[in-house]
């Protein structure tokens, strides 16, 4: 009998949130009905899609059982998280497969992962390489060789590599364990930006290793205009700080630091996001941005000085 043999009673839930996907969906759940490990419910929940989604849907629901359609009520909150919240509520496996609606998955990845599963007492995530594609997996962009690509027995090392590894995996880069979801609470429904990186940090802080996959691969689809327009409104910036403070919160709890270096190098980029959105947001949150106001105040004495130096060296009278 094969290791994925001993391992085929472990059951996967894969969690799919669709709002007027019709022109994505179709290939999603594709890449679910092509994988290789067999072992898994798809629940596609529905956010009250106003185009062709549920219709696609209901196709692949009528051929195979394995698919099931969730309509969000009107008593729920609107958006990807709650669905998300709804799709763990729903679900019955062991592990957890989070996959947006126009992204993929490649034919072994759930296979490959679980096949990294050697204690199932451990609170463990999976996670594989990754890609980034606009059109067709054909024409993505391949990362290799991250710092990331690599197990890891501790967290602080994981966020070590993560920072410089893009800062992020996406989120169908990951197995989880469902158990490590029940002790870490479900999706924020409040965030309208960067709610993934919250969730993902509270999951972290309660997991004990990462197990990485390195024959598994997602495929994340890149919009360069909805990635640009998230940060054009002015309540999804402000979400997006407070998520990082929630973060910083979560980690500092857990690794009992003063100062948490992965945090820290994100919010580099952070600041600079805000500083040209919406610069207000940066007066208001002084006090998390204490690190980079006061760079930058440095910056500007420092350039100070060299102009000053610069310009008695031209000029004896300056």
């Amino acid at each position: 009998m094969s290791i994925l043999e001993k391992k085929k009673n472990i059951l996967v839930s894969i969690i799919v949130p669709v709002f007027n996907r019709d022109n994505y969906i179709k290939q999603t759940l594709e890449s679910i009905l092509e994988q290789t490990y067999t072992n898994w419910e798809c629940i596609i929940v529905d956010d009250c899609s106003i185009d062709d989604s549920v219709k696609v849907i209901n196709s692949f629901v009528e051929k195979d059982v394995r698919f099931k359609l969730i309509i969000r009520s009107q008593e729920r909150n609107k958006g990807a998280s709650t669905c998300r919240n709804i799709g763990i509520e729903n679900s019955k496996g062991d592990f957890i497969q989070f996959l947006d609606s126009d992204d993929l998955i490649s034919k072994n990845k759930l296979e490959q992962q679980i096949l990294m599963i050697t204690d199932f007492n451990e609170n463990i995530i999976c996670t594989c390489k990754w890609s980034r594609f606009t059109k067709i997996p054909n024409d993505s962009v391949n990362f290799e060789s991250l710092d990331s690509y690599n197990d890891f027995n501790n967290i602080p090392d994981f966020l070590k590599a993560l920072s410089s590894s893009k800062g992020y995996f996406p989120i169908h880069s990951y197995l989880i364990k469902k158990s490590i979801i029940d002790k870490s609470g479900l999706w924020n429904e409040y965030l309208s930006l960067n709610d993934d990186s919250e969730f993902l940090i509270r999951l972290l802080c309660n997991t004990d290793k990462i197990y990485f996959a390195k024959k598994a691969n997602v495929y994340y689809r890149w919009t360069s205009s909805e990635n640009v327009s998230s940060f054009n409104d002015y309540q999804k910036v402000g979400d997006a700080i407070y998520s990082w403070r929630l973060i910083d919160i979560s980690l500092r709890i857990r690794f009992k630091c003063d100062e948490i270096s992965y945090v820290e190098d994100m919010k580099k980029g952070l600041y600079i996001n805000v500083q040209n959105s919406f610069p207000i947001l940066i007066e208001e949150h002084r006090d998390f941005f204490k690190k980079q106001l006061e760079e930058k105040k440095m910056f500007f004495r420092i350039r100070k000085k060299i102009i000053t130096i610069v310009g008695k060296l031209w000029n004896p009278h300056y």
